[in-house]
């Protein structure tokens, strides 16, 4: 997943225990879920005219708080609409050649937008209310 121009990151997500689900107020359901976020952050700069690469690997146990509204669709299908990541619950940084690199902002920004994918109760092994 590219991060940032000369930065990639290559992680594997792992769910580590059962997802909390917490009402948060008449419309709203909030979910944490936590997560171990393994792989490595490749980083690739210009430094004094050469081209220097370095690889860090990352290995953070995280919680991102994920808030929606459900909704019962036409198909009886559940529907999450109204979706926002409200936080990963995490420290995010990797230091590399000295320099410290907040990656939180890289990691959230590419959560935030596999949860706007219409499918994402299908990834996620979603389920039907409709009559068998």
């Amino acid at each position: 997943m590219p991060l940032e121009e000369g930065i990639v990151g290559d992680f594997r997500i792992t769910i580590l225990d059962a997802a909390q689900v917490i009402v948060s107020d008449e419309a709203h359901l909030q979910v944490k879920l936590p997560i171990n976020l393994a792989g490595k952050v490749q980083v690739e700069r210009r430094v004094f005219g050469q081209m220097v690469q370095t690889s860090v690997p990352i290995n953070e146990n995280l919680a991102p708080e994920v808030r929606f509204t459900p909704s019962i669709g036409s198909d009886y299908g559940l529907q999450l609409e109204d979706v926002s990541l409200l936080s990963l619950n995490g420290r995010l940084r990797v230091s590399v050649l000295g320099f410290q690199i907040n990656i939180e902002p890289f990691v959230k920004g590419e959560l935030e937008r596999q949860l706007q994918n219409p499918r994402l109760l299908d990834l996620l092994g979603g389920f039907s209310l409709a009559p068998s």
